[in-house]
């Protein structure tokens, strides 16, 4: 397909608000003007600016490939019409400002941080607030329930978007490749999560699953048992006698080593050994259970002991200090001794 601008770097550099201007007047206004959106986006002043633009003009249908975020769809809302491809991504998220407050602070430079930081907080709920308008009015929405998307920031699929009426159509597009460590790089230095791959949708579906799985098989033990309704002899159900594997369980069938359980009417059979198999488990839990719940108390106890140990030694008093005497004059020994005891013969001759 040719298209007619193409949008697929920085918004702002190299992709500014006076770049697309000089693009869309070398166009006939009268006729479609096809864009082609691919860009992690940038500046939303040149993306709401952008924006008014495709809307001034009236007939713009946008075209939204790879992986497309933050201004970049801001820019897209002016369009008449957005197509997604079906492999691409968009995300919407909160507006973010640079804010750099360093070093050593006294009291009032510190309330001078603070109100930096709130005037800029307004500043920027502002724009959030004018920015969740725009994605309300595409997709007839609340602005509070897409302040709430914006606040997930999360990758969007083309289907996901379609049903939240960001976009007005799926394009089909051969699949993309696998994304290279230089395309992440790039998502994670302008702060936006990365997408899950297909491989990690399926794991957490199937863990989704084994975890209903489980929950069911935790019911079906706690149910109280009814006792099934009288049946008169003459009435039968066709049903009642067919017996069928049913496969659905898999996290029992893998504990009982079995590719289904037989079912009729609604009821499961077990067997004795199924039965144990399933006792022994619950009992290996139920004593894992009990076990941490026994070392935990000891550790409670080793705490309290340890800590009335260090209240007593804080409450009790010191050691007292050694008295120490002086009786007298220090014993001089040596050379000084001996010049002591010659004055004091001279003295007496």
């Amino acid at each position: 397909m040719k298209y007619d601008l193409y949008i697929n770097d920085y918004i702002g550099w190299p992709i500014s608000a006076h770049y697309v201007r000089s693009e869309l007047e070398k166009l006939n206004s009268e006729e479609e003007c096809a864009v082609y959106i691919n860009s992690l986006g940038g500046s939303v002043s040149d993306g709401l600016d952008i924006r008014q633009q495709f809307a001034d003009h009236g007939n713009v249908t946008a075209y939204i490939h790879g992986m497309t975020a933050s201004s970049a769809t801001i820019l897209a809302m002016g369009a008449k019409r957005i197509v997604m491809g079906r492999y691409s991504l968009m995300l919407v998220h909160h507006c973010s400002q640079w804010q750099d407050e360093w070093g050593q602070m006294n009291a009032e430079d510190i309330a001078q941080a603070i109100q930096r930081l709130q005037k800029a907080q307004d500043n920027l709920e502002t724009i959030d607030h004018v920015v969740a308008s725009l994605y309300a009015q595409r997709a007839k929405r609340t602005i509070s329930e897409m302040k709430n998307v914006m606040t997930e920031a999360r990758w969007l699929t083309a289907e996901q978007a379609l049903e939240l009426g960001l976009i007005d159509d799926i394009l089909e597009e051969e699949a993309p490749e696998m994304m290279n460590e230089g395309a992440k790089a790039r998502i994670v230095a302008c702060g936006y999560p990365l997408p899950q791959t297909v491989a990690e949708e399926k794991r957490q579906s199937l863990l989704e699953e084994v975890k209903r799985q489980f929950a069911e098989l935790r019911n079906l033990f706690r149910a109280e048992s009814a006792p099934a309704p009288a049946q008169n002899s003459t009435e039968k159900n066709d049903n009642s006698n067919i017996i069928t594997m049913n496969k659905t369980f898999t996290a029992i069938n893998a504990l009982l080593s079995v590719e289904g359980v037989e079912a009729s009417g609604g009821k499961f059979t077990l067997t004795e050994e199924q039965m144990k198999a399933i006792e022994a488990r619950l009992t290996e839990a139920t004593a894992s259970e009990s076990d941490n719940k026994s070392k935990i108390e000891a550790l409670e106890t080793e705490k309290g002991e340890l800590q009335a140990r260090i209240d007593a030694i804080a409450k009790g008093d010191g050691d007292d200090t050694p008295e120490v005497r002086n009786e007298g004059e220090e014993e001089v020994i040596g050379y000084a001794s001996a010049k002591a005891n010659y004055e004091k013969l001279a003295g007496l001759l």
